[in-house]
């Protein structure tokens, strides 16, 4: 199979902290000369860019990257000092070094404030190591004193995260959390932490330590707070596709948030939209369409009464909840629904465009290519065509000036593109296109192999399946066993994500074998296929029984067609509409292949009687 790409949208809460700062930020900013040095560079590079030919991709590419790393920099700067700014006015500063280093910030000198805590890290650790000891024993006088060594190295953590010259600000910054929280551990420096390891990917601590948030300090924290971090945690389990934990948190942090809004709906209200939006994409993951329809339109009822009074703010998420909507519609084949909520998206996110642009251009991109997607499935050629094509100059246009970002949406529409000219069997066309989508993601797997090495096996699967409808057979061999090797790598470190796309291009790669005579090699492929989606199936039976039921079935085409085995073909297609008809009620886009099924058992020459007798038993067998 191929892969077109929806997209979508979630939410994650960033920054905790008081309502209340006292110290002028941009103020600070301006003083900053380690701003002030970002903002120089930042210029520097942009002129570069500017001198650079069109025609030097490369070049182009590689400064667009640092224009976006600058950029990132000193969004994640401005970022920084709000918290430093929240976490000194919340503070009862109660050491001398603490208050100095208050008063730098307070003038901008963030550089300062860093060193006078950097310069006194010998004596800093010498201190705590005692306190350490002492606490034990001394809990009631050394208490307080570690308390302040805490407060310490948390600023110096904070001020650390924003020390991009130095190499190892990522080590140094994780250190500094850990020593704060070895001194003594805080809701502050505890949520921060795990926020901080979360958007550097590394989960499994970033998720002990929410776990230990929400069970040490349930005390001390908001309902607002530890509905926060519920969601963070919830979001970082569906990544994970952790579906059980993330369901619990997401429907505890919404309970939460709706009761909240009872008595202030003006500020929680969003926030209950948001939560039903990412609860409603996790239950569409479990193809459990029933329960995200409702949250999407919930969470769409909510949208749009707040868009009434504040247009500017919640436009926009009307236009997101409806594009989420209507790839649940398009999912479930209601597409007048899905593209009547397609229209109104791309309506929405057209006229904000007008006047915000550099926003909102990429969203109406995207609502076109999800839209084509949809004219795609309705062999509505033409429309989609034009579709993807307008999607494909904005983004060609976006990337002119900034590569980094949108290169890789070039590459996902011309993925797109190429299965709309497969499916109409222009295979020059589709071919040309799915080079391109290759070499690009390639290119940026050079530098970023963690974010785009799953889009080069993705896209060299769907190379290979054109390569197969052309008989073109040892190409096709070679693309396929590239991606296996790259989603066997994938999957050693993280299996919940790739083991499926394993599962993928091992039944694809079967299918090509098969095509080929070498039954041994697909008979080999089809059986790791299987074990794997019956693992996954134990755990989340929604969405991979389809897939078990997938394999099962093309195991009974081999038994019938190329090896001839009446009792394991009819074996495997009893087994395969079992699971159809367990499931079709709700994935609906399988009832085609129930019928597929059940011409497999009439080519063996079982009459209507049998078959239904023989699902019968099968179906009383599995209960």
């Amino acid at each position: 199979m191929t892969n077109a790409i929806n997209l979508d949208g979630d939410d994650n809460i960033v920054v905790q902290g008081s309502e209340n700062v006292n110290i002028t930020v941009n103020k600070i900013l301006s003083k900053s000369h380690d701003y002030n040095t970002m903002l120089g560079e930042l210029r520097e590079q942009q002129e570069i860019f500017d001198g650079i030919s069109e025609e030097n991709l490369s070049l182009r590419l590689k400064i667009s990257t640092k224009i976006n790393q600058l950029n990132d920099s000193i969004e994640q700067f401005k970022r920084e000092i709000i918290q430093l700014a929240e976490t000194f006015d919340k503070l009862e500063v109660n050491s001398e070094r603490l208050q100095q280093a208050r008063e730098f910030f307070e003038k901008g000198e963030i550089g300062e404030a860093r060193a006078l805590l950097n310069d006194d890290n010998e004596r800093l650790a010498d201190e705590e190591t005692q306190l350490w000891r002492k606490r034990d024993y001394y809990e009631t006088e050394i208490e307080p004193k570690l308390i302040a060594k805490a407060e310490e190295r948390y600023i110096q953590a904070l001020l650390s995260r924003t020390d991009y010259a130095n190499p190892n600000w990522f080590a140094d910054t994780r250190n500094y959390f850990n020593l704060s929280i070895k001194s003594y551990p805080t809701k502050d420096n505890i949520f921060q932490f795990a926020y901080f390891l979360k958007d550097h990917n590394q989960f499994d601590e970033a998720e002990k330590y929410y776990s230990k948030y929400l069970n040490d300090f349930s005390n001390q924290i908001s309902e607002n707070e530890y509905a926060d971090a519920l969601n963070n945690l919830a979001n970082l389990h569906r990544n994970q596709t952790r579906y059980d934990e993330a369901l619990t948190e997401f429907e505890e942090a919404l309970a939460i948030r709706r009761k909240l809004a009872e008595t202030n709906p003006n500020t929680f209200l969003p926030d209950v939209a948001m939560t039903l939006n990412n609860l409603a994409i996790l239950h569409q993951a479990q193809n459990r369409y029933d329960e995200a329809l409702s949250e999407y339109e919930e969470a769409l009822t909510i949208y749009r009464k707040l868009a009434e009074t504040n247009p500017h703010t919640y436009l926009p998420n009307v236009a997101t909840t409806l594009n989420n909507l209507a790839v649940l519609h398009q999912a479930q084949n209601r597409y007048d629904e899905a593209l009547t909520e397609f229209e109104e998206a791309l309506a929405i996110r057209r006229k904000l465009a007008e006047t915000n642009p550099n926003t909102f251009l990429p969203d109406v991109a995207t609502t076109l290519n999800n839209l084509a997607i949809l004219h795609q499935a309705q062999n509505r050629y033409d429309e989609a065509l034009r579709e993807y094509e307008e999607a494909l100059a904005i983004y060609r246009k976006l990337a002119e000036t900034n590569p980094q970002t949108f290169l890789p949406f070039v590459a996902t529409t011309l993925n797109n593109l190429a299965i709309l000219h497969a499916d109409q069997n222009r295979y020059d066309e589709a071919l040309s296109e799915y080079e391109e989508a290759l070499a690009i993601y390639r290119k940026l797997a050079e530098t970023n192999p963690h974010t785009y090495l799953p889009f080069v096996a993705m896209t060299l699967n769907n190379l290979a399946v054109l390569h197969a409808d052309q008989n073109r057979y040892d190409e096709a061999l070679s693309e396929y066993e590239e991606a296996l090797a790259i989603y066997r790598k994938l999957a050693e470190t993280n299996p919940h994500t790739y083991l499926p796309d394993v599962a993928m291009t091992l039944n694809n790669l079967a299918l090509l074998h098969q095509a080929q005579n070498r039954y041994d090699e697909a008979l080999c492929e089809y059986g790791e296929a299987l074990e794997i989606r019956e693992s996954l199936a134990e755990t989340n039976p929604m969405v991979y029984k389809v897939k078990v039921a997938q394999t099962n079935y093309n195991l009974a085409i081999l038994y019938q067609d190329d090896l001839p085995d009446r009792d394991k073909s009819i074996s495997y297609v009893l087994t395969t509409i079992a699971i159809l008809l367990e499931i079709s009620d709700v994935v609906i886009y399988t009832r085609k292949y129930l019928e597929a099924s059940i011409n497999i058992l009439k080519k063996w020459g079982l009459s209507d009687e049998e078959i239904d007798r023989m699902i019968a038993e099968k179906m009383k067998e599995s209960e």
